[in-house]
C-alpha cells in the first residue's frame, strides 16, 4: 500500500477506462513495482465457495461480495485479531465462515480434480469420506464409479453427473506456527 499510494492519483487517471477495477488494480500494482507471484490470495468467489487452496495459505481480498458477505468476513477478521497475534488463514477464514462445528460438506454432481494423495477402490462416497478421515493428510475427496481419490487441498470443483466429493472441515486447518 506504502509503494502504491505514491502512485495512486496518476493510476486513476491513466487507467480510467478500463472497466474492472480489479485489473485497474492490478496495472496500478504493477506500475508501483509490487509484482504478485502467486493467483491464491485473490478471490472472485466468498471464502466458502473457494476452492484450489491450502489451509497455510493467506487471503488477501475476495471480489463480488454481498454487503452482507463482507460484514460477515469484517466480523471474522476482527474477532481472530483481537484473539490471535498470528496472521490470518485461508483456514481460518473458511472454518470460522462455513461455522458448522466440523461438519463435512458433500458436493453431489462435484468432481475436485487434482491434489491427490492416495487412491482406494471403494463402494460409496461415505466409505470414501472414512478413508478421507483416516488419512492424516486428507482434507477433501472425490467419489465416482467405485473409486475414492483422497486429497491434501480443497481444488476447484467442476460438474461430473453422479460424482460425489467432500470437505472434512475439521481437517482442513493451517498446522505451521506462522508469526
Amino acid at each position: 500500500m506504502k509503494a502504491m499510494a505514491l502512485k495512486v492519483d496518476k493510476c486513476i487517471i491513466k487507467y480510467k477506462t478500463c472497466f474492472a477495477g480489479d485489473v485497474r488494480l492490478g496495472l496500478c500494482l504493477r506500475d508501483s513495482g509490487v509484482l504478485l507471484t502467486k493467483n491464491f490470495a485473490f478471490h472472485k468467489q466468498p471464502p466458502q465457495m473457494i476452492r484450489n487452496i491450502y489451509a497455510c495459505e493467506k487471503s488477501i481480498t475476495f471480489h463480488h461480495l454481498l454487503v452482507k458477505q463482507i460484514q460477515k468476513l469484517w466480523d471474522i477478521e476482527s474477532e481472530w485479531l483481537l484473539t490471535n497475534k498470528n496472521l490470518i488463514t485461508f483456514s481460518d477464514i473458511y472454518n470460522a465462515y462455513v461455522g458448522n462445528g466440523g461438519d463435512e460438506e458433500f458436493l453431489s454432481d462435484t468432481d475436485m480434480p487434482r491434489f491427490d494423495i492416495d487412491h482406494i477402490n471403494s463402494t460409496d462416497a461415505v466409505s470414501c469420506q472414512t478413508f478421507c478421515k483416516n488419512e492424516p493428510r486428507c482434507v477433501s475427496f472425490s467419489y465416482y464409479d467405485g473409486e475414492c481419490w483422497l486429497k491434501d487441498a480443497i481444488p476447484f470443483s467442476k460438474y461430473r453427473k453422479n460424482a460425489i466429493s467432500g470437505i472434512l472441515q475439521e481437517k482442513f486447518r493451517c498446522s505451521d506456527n506462522i508469526e
